[in-house]
């Protein structure tokens, strides 16, 4: 995908070792074994129970928080830092 296994001319690159045996073995087998329709059923599981774990754990430190002020900062923080990065 991104090309790190290959060595491009004239330069001194070497890829590593794992990553020509990984993609040696994806370009030999193709896994296409599962419908796209269970993938994508698969991932939009994943996805949603990732957004229920966090809306959880946000809950629970709310609840029990001593200062909720910590809580705000640390939850503005986790917003605002990925939000900046892309924006970048």
């Amino acid at each position: 995908m991104f090309g790190l296994h290959e060595t491009p001319r004239g330069s001194s690159y070497v890829p590593p070792t794992s990553s020509c045996i990984s993609h040696n073995c994806l370009k030999r087998y193709h896994f296409t074994f599962l419908p796209e329709r269970f993938l994508r059923l698969y991932f939009a599981a994943t996805a949603l129970a990732l957004a229920v774990s966090t809306c959880t754990g946000i809950m629970v430190s709310w609840k029990y928080a001593h200062r909720k002020s910590t809580v705000l900062l640390t939850l503005g923080a986790e917003v605002l830092i990925p939000a900046i990065l892309v924006f970048m």
